[in-house]
């Protein structure tokens, strides 16, 4: 910190301003930052403060020290405030203002906002000289890793060359790194491979040694060995990070995690990819989120950090995973195919949406996270619109207890009511009580049942055609899955007809349209192709429009087979955890397998791929004998035996 002398305080005493000032300095530079921020507000609120110099030294110190306690937004705002009039002051002031820059810059990169991060980086190294500029440029080469012009390999090489000879193998190790993967990123992986090892070495080598540090550069020098196909070099680094090689593996407990739609950003394609280092709180949220390679631009390096930042570990569940595995995390993501299919229940809950709106009640961020649950678990015990909003909201999520869902259903299903919602709303409330339970067994599917029957005799229910054909053909499909085979109970077809005939339902509705499919395959099962073509045609819709309005065909065989675990990764004592997205094609058998996310990266995805692809479903019926459904997503845990 630098020294401020304060002057012109007319209604104090300069020197008692000052001593005050000097106080809450040295509170800062001691770590007590609580303290220290209560004596700048209340300097900042006094006749001193009323000094433009005063007030930035002041915004800036405290924005330091609010960044210490990870109060971000804050931070960002008071350093704001005070960093323009300190860059442009003389003497020391010009240090505090570089260092101002450079936490900005860190809070913009730990927010994904890399274009506001490099603005503020490319301001510290305005203001830096000499060997003062090696840690903007070597921010500044993070920043420009994905955008392949060369940029972030300049940036790393003229930090590397200002290091002094006498500098500190860490110091040397942590410039390399930044070197090593600005090549890799640029293609030139022999040439980011050699500084990384290089790395590696002056980090102390691959011993039992585990810091964060350590682990990152095992982790980098396996994404290099894998791409320069060497496995078993790979392999070996991985043991090292300890990656899949605990009992309690992140992946396996994990509850909403979710890969980002294609096409949502330009360059995110199928064929892109990156490999996302990623730190967990205990609370089961994820505090950090950073791409470290990336098969893509910038653009597609940030949406797939995004995703992963969005990602929520039940807080139960993330609290049993070691601190130091939740501290650092790196995981494979690919884009999924899957973001335009339509869920049975969607209609209502567009009801449900639009009504809120009329109401006033928005989400919020992170409402769907494990941050947002202490929220929602406060709001929902209210008597109005937002509570039943977030009794919904916590119906659905994956991140609680069977317990607290159906509790959650209950209540929203008593607000529906007792707000006079639109029938529409409290259908979909009742839906999610009916079936909280999140994996039900046989007994469970037919209590679901037995609730959605009872449910759809409900005068209001079934006063209302599109809640009344929402619960129907539920119910029909899961007596369809526990009856096992199509076309088989003319009962079961006839509910499926019901739906399909309800007029009230306009043509092209997706509930008639999935009704139909499932006539369709019923009647192809029996043999009965005319009959199958004319419900085909009945839904107005294509094959490819089909396969995201169908429902998903029942499973007939798993492909899962202990032959197919890697024996090599076995025999290493290596765990994972791998989501493989496919097709399903009328013939029952899958197509377009791709492993969309994997933990550790690159390990397991071919051996679940190999599962989907042993894997059968029911056949449904399509003319041109397409796809069935799309996108589907299939989840494998790879365990090693005790």
């Amino acid at each position: 910190m630098f020294s401020v002398v304060i002057v012109g305080a007319a209604i104090v005493a300069p020197q008692s301003a000052q001593a005050a000032f000097d106080a809450a300095t040295k509170a800062a530079e001691a770590g007590r930052c609580e303290e220290a921020i209560a004596a700048f507000d209340r300097i900042a609120a006094g006749p001193a403060g009323r000094n433009k110099t005063v007030a930035a030294a002041i915004a800036v110190r405290r924005g330091q020290c609010l960044r210490a306690l990870d109060r971000e937004e804050e931070a960002e705002r008071s350093l704001r405030a005070g960093v323009g009039v300190l860059e442009g002051m003389p003497g020391s002031f010009r240090g505090e203002a570089r260092d101002a820059y450079l936490a900005l810059s860190q809070i913009g990169t730990a927010a994904l906002n890399y274009d506001q991060a490099l603005g503020d980086v490319e301001k510290a190294l305005a203001l830096s000289e000499g060997k003062e500029r090696i840690v903007p440029l070597q921010m500044r080469s993070r920043l420009r890793r994905f955008d392949g012009d060369g940029a972030a390999i300049r940036d790393a090489d003229e930090a590397l060359a200002m290091l002094p000879a006498d500098a500190s193998k860490s110091d040397l190790a942590n410039a390399q790194t930044f070197a090593g993967r600005a090549y890799v990123a640029a293609g030139r992986v022999a040439e980011g491979g050699a500084l990384l090892r290089k790395a590696l070495v002056n980090n102390g080598g691959l011993t039992l040694k585990s810091s964060l540090t350590d682990i990152a550069a095992r982790y980098d020098l396996a994404q290099v060995a894998l791409m320069q196909k060497q496995m078993d070099a790979a392999r070996e680094y991985l043991v090292y990070t300890g990656a899949g090689r605990i009992s309690e593996t992140p992946f396996a407990s994990a509850r909403s995690i979710e890969a980002p739609t294609c096409g949502t950003v330009p360059g995110l394609t199928p064929d892109s990819y990156a490999v996302v280092e990623f730190s967990l709180n205990d609370g089961g949220a994820v505090v950090s989120a950073q791409p470290i390679f990336v098969q893509g631009n910038r653009e597609v390096a940030l949406a797939y950090a995004r995703a992963v930042r969005e990602w929520s570990w039940a807080p139960e569940d993330a609290a049993k995973i070691p601190a130091f595995y939740r501290a650092l995390t790196r995981v494979e993501v690919r884009c999924s195919r899957g973001g335009e299919a339509v869920d049975l229940t969607q209609p209502l809950a567009l009801a449900a949406d639009a009504w809120f709106e009329t109401k006033g009640v928005q989400s919020f961020p992170a409402e769907t996270a494990a941050a947002g649950l202490p929220r929602l678990r406060q709001a929902v015990t209210a008597n109005d619109p937002a509570a039943l909003r977030a009794a919904i909201v916590l119906a659905r999520s994956p991140l609680i207890g069977d317990g607290e869902r159906e509790a959650s259903a209950d209540r929203a299903v008593a607000l529906a009511t007792s707000l006079t919602a639109p029938q529409a709303l409290r259908t979909y409330a009742s839906m999610l009580r009916a079936e909280a339970v999140r994996w039900p067994d046989r007994t469970g599917y037919r209590e679901q049942v037995g609730a959605l029957e009872r449910l759809s005799v409900d005068p209001g229910v079934a006063a209302d055609a599109l809640s009344h054909a929402t619960v129907q053909l539920r119910a029909a499909e899961l007596r369809r899955k526990l009856a096992g085979k199509q076309g088989a109970d003319p009962a079961i077809d006839a509910m499926f007809a019901a739906v399909a005939d309800t007029k009230a339902l306009p043509e092209g509705h997706p509930i008639r349209a999935r009704a139909l499919l499932d006539l369709a395959n019923a009647a192809a099962a029996r043999g009965d192709y005319d009959a199958a073509q004319k419900a085909f045609a009945r839904t107005g819709l294509d094959e490819q429009q089909c396969a995201l309005v169908g429902a998903k065909p029942d499973m007939r065989r798993s492909g899962a087979s202990s032959d197919l675990y890697p024996m090599e990764l076995v025999r290493l004592g290596f765990g994972g955890w791998t989501r493989v997205e496919f097709d399903i094609a009328a013939d029952g058998r899958t197509a377009g397998q791709r492993t969309i996310l994997s933990y550790p990266p690159f390990l397991f995805g071919d051996a679940a791929k190999r599962m989907i692809a042993a894997t059968r479903y029911a056949p449904s019926y399509r003319p041109g004998q397409g796809v069935a459904c799309a996108a589907n997503a299939q989840n494998f845990v790879f365990m090693t035996p005790n």
